[in-house]
């Protein structure tokens, strides 16, 4: 192992007091990229000291830096209308943040997101997340609903709003209150069909909060963020939920959002997470471009 008092683990020198094969059997180039991978995103220096350099690490790590996040932002319009587009969709507690984020399914991993927030707590969750609420809604960045609760009626009608806008290949999420979605959604005339890979009308995919889903949708978001194939127009919710969100390994190595430990809210970047997982899945499969007819919407 690399000790853990080493001053500089990003060195060449060291690496072989983990890896006496270094550049034999085991992949000298390989490991310099993983080494510049490290060197830009805190989660993959954690990865890298544990699993290069077999030191022990905090499992918790925080999940985008600043500087990195900052670098994937765009001027101008991130969607084009009419295009394919996946859905991330966390809906929160009822008086709490809910986040919806699209990625666009071709050329590149472009971000438009939407989020809400009960009224009447504002002011009082204003104080509590550290977070301008009141501002943001005034700038239009969150729309704030009447009352304590959002009533997901709202939710409803944005998700008729982007299906007219854009073609929606899928809407990934987590199943807390999926089923007021699914009534209102019914309400308002909408077809739906949730967890399976064909039917007529919306396509819901449930997405497991855990390791086994979240972890491959982490790597490809953070993979994303690397390759600079991300680009957000650097919506102020979007890039208060990333500036939040930690990520928390278990034994082998897998990944999940820290939502426990995490101090203020990180809805957006879950929902994110999810939005792309559920793109990369579709990718995998090659069933995404078998998706593409529209939902149909009732006048």
């Amino acid at each position: 192992a690399v000790p853990d008092d080493c001053k500089d683990i990003f060195d060449p020198k060291v690496w072989k007091k983990a890896n006496p094969a270094l550049g034999d059997f085991r992949s000298l180039e390989e490991f310099k990229v993983a080494a510049a991978e490290a060197k830009r995103m805190p989660s993959f220096e954690n990865s890298f000291r544990n699993l290069y350099l077999n030191q022990r690490v905090d499992i918790a790590s925080p999940l985008i830096t600043r500087i990195e996040w900052l670098g994937c932002k765009t001027d101008g319009p991130t969607l084009v209308d009419g295009e394919d587009i996946y859905i991330g969709l966390d809906l929160s507690a009822k008086t709490d943040l809910t986040a919806l984020v699209a990625v666009s399914a071709t050329n590149g991993d472009r971000l438009g997101a939407w989020f809400w927030k009960p009224k009447e707590n504002m002011e009082l969750h204003e104080r509590r997340d550290r977070a301008p609420y009141d501002r943001w809604e005034k700038e239009g960045h969150l729309f704030a609903v009447p009352g304590k609760t959002i009533d997901l009626e709202y939710v409803a009608r944005k998700l008729v709003e982007l299906s007219k806008k854009y073609n929606v290949l899928g809407v990934a999420y987590d199943r807390w209150r999926i089923d007021v979605l699914l009534k209102e959604l019914s309400i308002l005339q909408i077809e739906a069909f949730a967890d399976e890979e064909w039917g007529e009308g919306l396509r819901l995919m449930s997405w497991g909060q855990g390791f086994k889903d979240m972890s491959p949708a982490i790597d490809t978001m953070e993979q994303a963020v690397l390759d600079r194939t991300l680009k957000h127009d650097g919506h102020p919710v979007l890039t208060w939920c990333f500036s939040n969100a930690t990520d928390i390994s278990d034994p082998s190595g897998n990944r999940k959002l820290d939502k426990q430990k995490a101090r203020f809210r990180i809805d957006g970047a879950v929902a994110t997470v999810m939005a792309m997982g559920l793109k990369a899945r579709d990718m995998t499969d090659d069933i995404g471009g078998f998706l593409a007819a529209p939902i149909g919407v009732s006048a």
